[in-house]
C-alpha cells in the first residue's frame, strides 16, 4: 500500500502563523510594559512636585512674616542675592556679598538652594572653615530652602557639605554684631526703614527669581 506524506508546505504555513503571533504577543507585551513603566514615572515626580510647592510656600510665608512683624522682625538677608545658595562663578563671591551686609543680631539668613542637590554645614573655628572640614560639626541643614535666625553675637561659619562645593567658593563666614550700627540721628528713622524695606524688596525680588527655578527644576 502507498505511503502518503502531507505537504510540508502545511508546517511551514503553521510555523509562519506561529511565529507572527508569538511576535504579536512580545509587541503588545513591550507597550503594555512602556505605559506601566510612564505611569510608574509619572507617579515618582508627584512627590518631587509636591516638596518644591512647599518650598515655594515657606518663601512667599516667610516675605509675608516679615512684612507683618514690622521692624522688629530683623533683617532678612538673602545669601547670595539672585544666585541663592549654589556653587559660585568664583571663590570669593560670598565674601564679596557678606561684606556688603550688616548683619546683627535678631537678623535671619536665608539659604535657598534644592535639597538633595546642596546642604549647609556650620563649623565653630575658622581654622575648620578654611580647610572645608567636618570633625565636629555644629549643625547641619539638608532641607532647603532654609532660615537660620541669628542669636548671638561673633562668628558664623557655613559652608556645602556636598562633594568640592566648599573647595570652589561655596562657603559663608559672617561677623553678627550685637546691635546694628547706629546712623545719624537727624537720618535715622529713614535709613532704618530703608535698610529694612530694601531687605525685604530683595527677599521679594529673589523669590520672584528662584520661586520658579525649585518649580521647574527636575
Amino acid at each position: 500500500m502507498p505511503l502518503k506524506f502531507s505537504p510540508p508546505f502545511h508546517h511551514r504555513n503553521l510555523f509562519f502563523r506561529e511565529g507572527k503571533e508569538g511576535r504579536e504577543d512580545a509587541r503588545g507585551a513591550a507597550a503594555e510594559g512602556g505605559r506601566k513603566g510612564r505611569s510608574e514615572e509619572r507617579a515618582g515626580r508627584r512627590p518631587s512636585m509636591a516638596r518644591r510647592r512647599q518650598h515655594a510656600l515657606l518663601l512667599l510665608s516667610a516675605i509675608v512674616a516679615s512684612l507683618v512683624a514690622g521692624s522688629s522682625a530683623g533683617v532678612y538677608h538673602i545669601v547670595g542675592a539672585g544666585k541663592g545658595w549654589r556653587m559660585p562663578p568664583n571663590r570669593t563671591y560670598y565674601d564679596e556679598w557678606t561684606r556688603t551686609r550688616q548683619i546683627s543680631i535678631g537678623d535671619k539668613l536665608m539659604f535657598l538652594y534644592r535639597s538633595g542637590v546642596h546642604n549647609i554645614v556650620e563649623v565653630p573655628t575658622r581654622a575648620l572653615f578654611d580647610a572645608c572640614s567636618m570633625r565636629n560639626i555644629t549643625s547641619r541643614y539638608q532641607n532647603g530652602p532654609t532660615i537660620i535666625e541669628l542669636t548671638e553675637p561673633g562668628e558664623r561659619f557655613y559652608f556645602c557639605g556636598v562633594g568640592e562645593h566648599c573647595e570652589v567658593g561655596q562657603k559663608l563666614a559672617i561677623n553678627v554684631l550685637l546691635v546694628a550700627p547706629p546712623q545719624p540721628d537727624t537720618q535715622s528713622s529713614a535709613a532704618e526703614v530703608a535698610r529694612r524695606g530694601a531687605g525685604l524688596l530683595g527677599l521679594a525680588a529673589a523669590c520672584l527669581v528662584l520661586v520658579p527655578a525649585l518649580l521647574m527644576a527636575a
